[in-house]
């Protein structure tokens, strides 16, 4: 199995600053079409670049989590990541779990990067 995910770097993660209940956000939402879980809900503001969602949902200590979550509950083979700019959060993980990886940064004024994952066995 191949999982691909875009993880939203720190840099682009700006949301609206809507108020929010993460109580009220319930059990893990239901895959869209794609296979892609909604826990923003929303669209885009293209011209600021911000998502209409709470600050709270896009913070990296409440993402990170349920992005692992999602990945691991495929129980892939490969993982290719993109807009990854915490790549060593993503190596101690996996690495734990029988993953080796590879990064590579965009470009020399970008922060974030693309990251493969394989299992090592």
């Amino acid at each position: 199995r191949v999982v691909q995910f875009n993880v939203l770097g720190d840099s682009m993660a700006i949301g609206s600053g809507l108020p929010v209940d993460l109580t009220k956000l319930g059990p893990r939402p239901a895959p869209t079409r794609y296979g892609v879980t909604q826990y923003c809900k929303g669209h885009i503001k293209w011209k600021t670049r911000t998502f209409l969602c709470p600050n709270k949902v896009l913070d990296w200590r409440s993402r990170f989590p349920l992005i692992l979550r999602e990945l691991m509950s495929v129980d892939p083979d490969i993982i290719c990541l993109q807009e990854v700019d915490r790549y060593d959060e993503f190596r101690a993980y996996l690495n734990a779990r029988g993953y080796e990886g590879s990064f590579v940064k965009k470009s020399y004024r970008a922060k974030d990067g693309c990251a493969v994952f394989w299992k090592a066995k």
